[in-house]
């Protein structure tokens, strides 16, 4: 997400897992979603307006470059389909930019720096996934990311007539065009795979483009892992007292949560009961579907239903928990309607090439203070080492190139807490006696900047941070988390005792 965090509420730990609490900003859509909060200026007139300055749909604003390219609308991957529209949409804040594709095969529109775009080609005279004609394809790429360096992206000619469009635009050149060096195009490209669940672009089945009536149906992935010795063994808290976890420290996958973050006025019935049906097998976590137990395996285009409850203060979302997303087509039938995502690739969540982890170590002092956090990015390789993340692979992966850390204090049900931020860079060090402090529709501390520590309304004081809390009160196991830009949710646990 690209917001101005105001405050994030803690991660509870609950025995086996995660329970994700709210993550509030002053401008994020919904709580506890990395879609984001980017509301992106609408395109002149959405899919029929016309061309603004530049010739783009819309025009070029500041922060934003030009994507063009010339498809053949005769090349249709479907029988009697067309290419009538081309959508770039945001795969962290769902927004969207649609461009006609004119007589003459050429598009043009507008998409934004540092962010990145599924590029979908589409015939709108048809409805729901049968619209979808082809998808943006690059050597390993499946999306568009851009830095702010980014310059405008002419694609070329484009074939339509395979499940994955291919330009005459070199793969090089592409990577040049967006800002990346060939390592961060390899990382980025090694994970979003996860961006393709995007690419219909009529989710609800209404038979409208959802981008041209300004509608999102953002599908998040919330994936939790545990850190673990090379042996398998549990790291606690008392371990990270002073030091890092080990260099050769692994991480084990724990699970994914599906969450649509829709708006209300996406179900055209009040959210209550709903169905999850999937293209292949699923182990269920979390909550049982209705007539099974929690973990029971359920079957390939079987429905699932689970009634809509309340979550974490967030009002009703129908997720579901999964031992890992699959690959697949996923279908919601809930409030009346029924959402499709008929492409959903997920990567090895097991922790392949591009696993991007955030690890920790409590800096105590001498008199067994508290006082402050150091960090280090690490991504996985492919023999299973880490390396040192770069700052272009955080600020390409990380939404707000910023991670999170919770920490309960005087155990699990004081009401005592504080997050701390972690800014962009591949280590360093939150100092609390010199940090700026935040609260819930505040600043920082330090002259409004961007709080690195967060405290509730009640409970901690700044003061007490500041000096240093007593060991013995922050033994309970901390949370780590960030938002990645394909729409997913990282946690990190350490399941040692407490």
């Amino acid at each position: 997400m690209r917001v101005s965090i105001a405050v994030i509420s803690v991660l509870v730990v609950v025995a086996t897992g995660w329970l994700a609490c709210d993550k509030k900003g002053g401008d994020d859509k919904d709580s506890d979603t990395n879609t984001g909060a980017v509301d992106a200026a609408d395109d002149a007139g959405g899919p029929d307006g016309g061309d603004g300055a530049d010739g783009i749909d819309g025009g070029i604003q500041t922060g934003q470059i030009a994507l063009i390219g010339i498809v053949d609308p005769s090349m249709a991957l479907q029988a009697g389909a067309k290419v009538t529209h081309v959508i770039a949409m945001d795969t962290d804040s769902s927004a969207s930019h649609v461009a006609e594709v004119g007589a003459d095969g050429k598009f043009s529109l507008p998409i934004e720096k540092d962010a990145s775009f599924v590029l979908t080609y589409i015939d709108n005279t048809k409805s729901g996934e049968e619209m979808l004609v082809s998808t943006f394809g690059s050597g390993e790429l499946n999306s568009i990311a851009t830095t702010d360096t980014a310059t405008n992206i002419d694609l070329g000619a484009i074939d339509v007539g395979t499940e994955t469009a291919t330009a005459t635009m070199a793969l090089e050149a592409l990577v040049t065009a967006m800002g990346l060096s060939a390592d961060s195009a390899a990382t980025w490209g090694a994970i979003d795979d996860a961006s393709l669940r995007f690419s219909n672009p009529d989710i609800d089945g209404d038979g409208k483009v959802d981008a041209a009536s300004n509608q999102k149906f953002p599908l998040d992935f919330h994936n939790r892992f545990n850190v673990i010795t090379k042996d398998g063994a549990a790291i606690a808290m008392s371990d990270l007292k002073n030091a890092f976890p080990p260099d050769d420290a692994d991480v084990d996958f724990t699970g994914s949560g599906i969450y649509p973050w829709f708006e209300d006025s996406a179900y055209s019935t009040p959210l209550d009961k709903y169905e999850w049906k999937f293209s292949t097998d699923v182990v269920v976590t979390g909550e049982a579907c209705e007539g099974m137990t929690v973990g029971d395996t359920l079957p390939a285009d079987t429905a699932c239903k689970l009634i809509a409850k309340d979550s974490s203060g967030v009002g009703k979302r129908p997720g579901i928990g999964l031992a890992a997303a699959v690959t697949g087509k996923y279908t919601l039938t809930a409030g009346g309607k029924t959402f499709t995502w008929p492409n959903v690739k997920t990567s090895d969540f097991s922790g392949g090439k591009g696993f991007l982890a955030l690890f920790i170590r409590m800096d105590v002092n001498p008199s067994d203070k508290l006082l402050g956090i150091s960090y280090r990015w690490r991504i996985k390789q492919d023999d299973g080492t880490w390396r040192a993340a770069t700052d272009e692979e955080i600020k390409l992966i990380v939404a707000g190139a910023k991670g999170y850390i919770s920490l309960k204090v005087d155990g699990m049900n004081s009401g005592k807490e504080l997050g701390v931020m972690v800014p962009s860079g591949s280590e360093g060090s939150i100092v609390f006696a010199s940090a700026a402090f935040g609260k819930e529709g505040t600043g920082g501390s330090a002259g409004g900047s961007d709080p690195s520590v967060m405290l509730p309304e009640s409970g901690l004081t700044e003061a007490e941070v500041k000096a240093g809390l007593d060991w013995s009160r922050v033994l309970q196991n901390p949370g780590i988390s960030y938002d990645d830009k394909l729409g997913m949710r990282f946690f990190m646990s350490f399941n040692g005792p407490n």
